[in-house]
């Protein structure tokens, strides 16, 4: 959803408030309608309880006022509220207003209403890069809460630009199938989004990888015709912070291969690569990306003569050796290569994102 800052009720859509049991809507919202929306909703008994819905219609301004309520405060949780909002939101017209209280969420959040608002702004994704008829986003005008003041509010609603469009990006990436999105494809797309913000782009191919001594990427990526790379990118000149980010483009399990079902949607293996490329991109947005370094191993498991096997030892330029026991736990291998390379440059911090094994049902449930 495109989210816009309201300043005035016109005839742009309906109007969408979700209060909370007791809460006054003119307490929270000086506007030039108030006094008419006040109206409507003490005519339509509406009480804020939770799930109470009404509708009412206000002729001074022409408007339809659809009424959601969120119960008591401190029962309100940030998965309710998700469940709510994609309950009514989605189901408006293109265009509609919505007043949201400032502060209601059992989040450890200081201020939950940047979370509220991001809900909502990424509620109506879809992925269309494949579908003859592109539907577009709907457009909210979000009104100013009284207790916050005009600063802040933009602030909040460009910070939340950012992580839409890097979320956005993200999702993207991982629903891309892997015939439409191959290494190259991949490299492309990243140096045409770091044009804007001056990355520095470093692609190790095979033979760079084997010159490092690395072995973990060239190996899983072997069989493919795809050949496998990692992708450095720098924001600015030092690093100070990593992220990596699993990007196997498919993963058919290897020689180890997998059940059918298993592999049905296995081009989201590449999701830890699509988080930490829409984490960077929302960042370079923001101007918050000083110092931050992204490694993306790109690489497609599958199985061909020249396939990885099991019994196979890696040895990496530390020292360590493994054993493959399964060509399907890849992810590991691909990420030491990055992690080894990230801990040359003496980061604070490292951040590695990966889809879960299968494995991890087990333990974890």
């Amino acid at each position: 959803m495109e989210i816009y800052e309201g300043k005035r009720i016109e005839n742009r859509g309906d109007i969408f408030i979700l209060l909370m049991e007791g809460q006054n809507f003119l307490e929270n919202f000086k506007i030039e309608e108030g006094k008419e929306i006040q109206k409507a909703i003490e005519n339509s008994n509406f009480k804020g309880k939770e799930g109470e819905f009404k509708v009412a219609f206000i002729d001074k301004i022409k408007a339809n006022l659809f009424l959601i309520g969120l119960g008591r405060e401190e029962k309100l949780t940030l998965e309710n509220f998700k469940t709510i909002i994609s309950n009514y939101l989605l189901k408006t017209g293109p265009v509609f207003n919505l007043f949201l209280n400032p502060k209601f969420l059992r989040i450890e959040e200081k201020n939950s209403f940047p979370v509220a608002i991001f809900n909502i702004s990424i509620l109506d994704y879809k992925f269309q890069e494949f579908l003859r008829e592109k539907s577009k986003e709907k457009e909210v005008f979000i009104f100013k809460p009284a207790n916050i003041s005009e600063k802040p509010f933009k602030e909040i609603l460009e910070k939340n630009k950012a992580l839409k469009k890097g979320v956005f990006l993200a999702r993207d990436f991982g629903n891309y199938p892997a015939s439409s999105f191959s290494t190259n494809n991949i490299i492309e797309k990243i140096k045409k989004i770091g044009k804007e913000f001056n990355w520095k782009i470093n692609v190790f191919n095979e033979k760079k990888l084997k010159s490092l001594k690395l072995p973990g990427i060239v190996n899983v990526g072997k069989a493919s015709e795809n050949s496998p790379v990692l992708v450095e990118i720098n924001s600015s000149e030092r690093t100070e912070k990593v992220l990596i980010g699993k990007g196997v483009i498919f993963d058919s399990g290897g020689l180890s291969i997998k059940t059918a079902e298993g592999m049905e949607n296995m081009k989201y293996d590449k999701c830890g690569a699509g988080v930490a490329l829409g984490a960077l991109y929302a960042l370079s947005i923001m101007k918050k990306n000083k110092g931050l370094t992204v490694y993306l191993p790109l690489v497609e498991n599958l199985i061909s003569h020249r396939s990885f096997k099991p019994g196979d030892i890696l040895m990496y330029p530390n020292g360590e050796s493994v054993e493959v026991l399964s060509t399907d736990a890849e992810g590991r291998l691909i990420m030491a290569d990055c992690l080894l390379l990230a801990t040359r440059k003496k980061p604070s911090f490292i951040v590695s994102i990966a889809t879960l094994t299968g494995a991890m049902k087990f333990s974890l449930g």
